[in-house]
């Protein structure tokens, strides 16, 4: 059975909402923004530079995307300052 590219794309984004939950998150502060780092098993479709939104509007972007030596995708997101703090429920 092949599948659909919507639900494909589906998958990868609850599956990078799941694992960003339970990833290792490393915050640096440096003033232009603040530096999230997530470990997911999975990041299809995820290149450096497209937005991360919140609410439908743009909060930042993605800085980097690379595999690990155990074939998981560390992605580095790059948060404004204004959409910071996050709230507890951030997935």
């Amino acid at each position: 059975m092949a599948r659909q590219p919507a639900i494909v794309r589906l998958a990868v984004a609850a599956l990078v909402t799941v694992a960003a939950v339970v990833a290792l998150i490393v915050v640096l502060s440096s003033g232009g923004g603040h530096e999230i780092v997530v470990v997911t098993p999975s990041a299809e479709g995820v290149i450096p530079g497209i937005y991360v939104r919140a609410a439908g509007r743009p909060v930042g972007h993605v800085a980097s995307a690379k595999v690990t030596k155990d074939h998981r995708a560390r992605l580095v997101l790059q948060l404004d300052d204004s959409d910071w703090p996050l709230g507890k429920d951030t997935t």
